[in-house]
């Protein structure tokens, strides 16, 4: 069992949390509650060396259950209860480090562009890899997850990733192609990948 230290200063960082209006007041409100707060000080100062670089130029806010964090086209976002600390310091560092790296991976790539449908797509697809229709959101956050983790994601995008890498896998392509063709907004280039492997057009699934 944790501590009554430790309890309590998790409880004055999710108190914090929950009452901070910025990124920026989440620390600078914790370091002037950790001068009045001895005792828990060493556990606020690991949560605050863990988290700073992780809020550092994001946006901090309330979101709904069950949303860690968000790209939307302009702002990294993070979910308040994202910083939270259910378990320990240390899982909610690296819970934060996952989101942001997932959420850092949206924003590089440019995940909210448009992007041109491959000539496979079908019933509502954009894309059609190894015999498997996929829309916007299982490629994007099945590539995501692939490439930034998925401890702490939702069990239905760690299922986005599996199906995507077991799509390419049947492909006999590299899921480099599939980055390399979001990256250029142009998913023609995984049927192109598709053909070239196969020496025949990819195959289209009935709708």
């Amino acid at each position: 069992m944790e501590n009554t230290t430790t309890i309590g200063a998790q409880e004055l960082i999710n108190r914090t949390v929950a009452e901070a209006d910025s990124a920026k007041s989440i620390i600078d409100d914790l370091e002037k509650q950790q001068e009045a707060a001895e005792e828990q000080s060493a556990t606020i100062q690991k949560y605050i060396d863990g988290i700073r670089p992780q809020i550092n130029g994001a946006v901090v806010e309330k979101m709904k259950q069950g949303i860690g964090g968000m790209y939307d086209g302009s702002d990294v976002k993070l979910a308040k209860a994202t910083l939270v600390v259910y378990r320990s310091v240390d899982e909610t560092v690296a819970m934060t480090e996952e989101v942001r790296a997932h959420e850092d991976y949206h924003a590089k790539h440019d995940h909210t562009a448009p992007m041109q449908a491959a000539d496979s797509a079908q019933a509502g697809g954009i894309v059609e890899i190894g015999g498997n229709q996929f829309n916007h959101v299982a490629l994007i956050e099945g590539l995501t997850v692939a490439r930034t983790g998925e401890k702490f994601v939702s069990t239905t995008y760690q299922q986005y990733k599996a199906e995507l890498l077991e799509a390419v896998s049947k492909a006999g392509i590299d899921l480099n192609v599939v980055e390399q063709a979001i990256n250029k907004k142009d998913l023609r280039l995984i049927d192109a990948a598709q053909k070239e492997k196969t020496g025949t057009p990819a195959p289209v699934m009935a709708a």
